[in-house]
């Protein structure tokens, strides 16, 4: 869904760093180039299935912003499927340097909150008007215990073993954020180090 819709960036709405409050709805930008934004575009053509992720430690993912996201879909497809990943997001915590123990409490009370405020977003007149299909995944019960989806995990874990290009592209990713958390500068082996426990999150 995200390949598709257009917040307010090319007005400088959002920074860098995620945070924002929409002074105007969410729109849907056709045209865009690239193998992610011509599916999300055929899938909002067909009236199909949206699919949102409410990402932890984001503070882009506001009550406010959430509502004006489903707002925005609600009307262009007949299902929307969303995920919270945090059974897995320990990894990204653990990266940014908390402890196993920390890091887990930290996902769960981060997924709650975005649970939460996606309950009361769903209370929005623009989505209960609706006649759309709104499903939270549950994220190990129905995505980690799937066949196809350990199928696929076990390729991408090959992939990211015997491609070197794949492989520098996932590390890359990782080091991204974990570089652009840290207060200080760190040393090359401490992010690589960062790297090798947070690559698990974006694999999975």
């Amino acid at each position: 869904m995200e390949t598709a819709l257009s917040s307010n960036i090319r007005n400088n709405k959002i920074n860098l760093e995620g945070r924002t409050t929409p002074s105007a709805p969410f729109e849907y930008v056709k045209g865009l180039d690239g193998p992610c934004f011509r599916r999300g575009e055929t899938a909002l053509l067909n009236r199909s299935v949206a699919l949102l992720g409410l990402s932890l430690g984001n503070p882009f993912y506001t009550q406010e912003n959430i509502s004006e996201l489903l707002a925005a879909v609600a009307p262009r497809v007949q299902s929307i499927q969303i995920f919270i990943t945090d059974p897995i997001a320990h990894h990204t915590f653990q990266a940014l340097g908390m402890s196993e123990i920390k890091a887990k409490q930290k996902a769960h009370t981060d997924g709650n909150n975005r649970r939460n405020r996606l309950s009361r977003a769903l209370n929005d007149p623009r989505i209960l008007h609706r006649a759309v299909d709104v499903h939270l995944l549950d994220w190990r019960n129905e995505v980690l215990s799937n066949g196809d989806y350990a199928a696929h995990y076990h390729g991408l874990r090959a992939l990211y073993q015997h491609n070197p290009a794949f492989r520098e592209a996932m590390r890359e990713a990782t080091r991204g954020v974990v570089s652009s958390r840290v207060v200080s500068p760190l040393k090359l082996e401490t992010i690589e180090a960062a790297v090798d426990i947070g690559l698990p999150f974006l694999l999975k």
